[in-house]
């Protein structure tokens, strides 16, 4: 091959490289972490063998020997005249089971299984209730405030999958969080998620990548797709939110109004503290924890997580 990008290649190489940057640097001193881009056009008119100076994957860049191709997106414009390439190098790391895959000449990488990570997280969060169902009050049933805080394990699911397209339903319709309205099963995780366990956030999705392969009759062909990353947010007791029903107001005869009680010399003065309510917000007088009711609130949109990555 006679890929070219310092655009010294001469007339036996159709490509001119007309731009090259720097797409990642983490140390410009240090070459072991480099990635950038090599962009060409090819001269007006080229010919029909103008892909065929175009460089394979894994190999040297003639700039920078230590870096390799990693990915080659050619493309035409509406005449057929002019060609466009570009070549992404880099020198970082790359998994041996993905070069196993890049040296199988019949590998699809839209035939790719789902990639699943799963990430933890410690976060201290305030308490609502106890394992009982207590509410964080005190000895005279008062609500603790601020209330006290605990350390909990958070888990989420990394999702990396190839599309041909895009599924219809990767972004959320009013672009915010949804959480899942019915049971879920992750691609490789050995658990199934009640509804509303899990919240969907989008991620990253790449840019067009192309591929050449052998199809089963070993006819050449390419094939074009994008990665998409998406990450799935796991909360075992539902991302619904559970209040305690607490206030200094309560409904009479579906009127609200103060809670008041006797004062020393036995006029009614409102309540400085939230007092304990009902399911029907009507004040219970010296309610104590076992008296306690919660409101339950759901912020996020409950929808179908089917077709989206990673869900099987």
């Amino acid at each position: 091959m006679r890929w070219d990008p310092s655009g010294e290649g001469g007339d036996a190489n159709p490509w001119e490289r007309y731009n090259r940057r720097i797409v990642i640097c983490f140390d410009k001193d240090d070459p072991k972490y480099t990635v950038h881009q090599a962009t060409a056009l090819a001269r007006a008119n080229p010919g029909p063998g103008v892909l065929d100076y175009l460089p394979v994957y894994g190999q040297a860049d003639p700039l920078n020997p230590v870096a390799t191709v990693r990915n080659i997106r050619p493309s035409v414009n509406a005449t057929g005249e002019v060609w466009r390439v570009e070549v992404t190098y880099s020198n970082e790391p790359e998994d041996e089971r993905e070069k196993e895959r890049r040296a199988n000449p019949h590998w699809n990488p839209l035939d790719e299984e789902p990639k699943v990570v799963t990430i933890t997280s410690e976060e201290m969060v305030p308490w609502e209730e106890d394992e009982e169902g207590n509410p964080p009050i005190n000895s005279a049933s008062d609500k603790i405030n601020p209330p006290p805080t605990k350390i909990v394990t958070r888990y989420a699911y990394q999702v990396t999958q190839n599309y041909a397209e895009l599924p219809a339903n990767y972004y959320p319709a009013e672009d915010e969080s949804e959480i899942n309205s019915g049971a879920v099963q992750l691609y490789s995780i050995d658990k199934t998620f009640g509804a509303g366990e899990l919240r969907y956030a989008p991620g990253n999705v790449s840019d067009w990548k192309t591929h050449d392969l052998l199809d089963v009759t070993d006819a050449k062909i390419t094939v074009r797709y994008k990665t998409a990353t998406v990450t799935y947010h796991w909360r075992p007791k539902t991302w619904d939110q559970r209040i305690l029903n607490a206030g200094v107001n309560q409904l009479v005869n579906g009127e609200k109004e103060g809670i008041t009680v006797p004062a020393d010399d036995g006029t009614p003065m409102a309540v400085g503290d939230p007092q304990f309510l009902d399911a029907n917000g009507a004040w219970i007088p010296n309610g104590t924890a076992a008296d306690a009711t919660y409101k339950t609130f759901k912020p996020y949109p409950r929808v179908s997580f089917a077709g989206r990555p990673g869900v099987v």
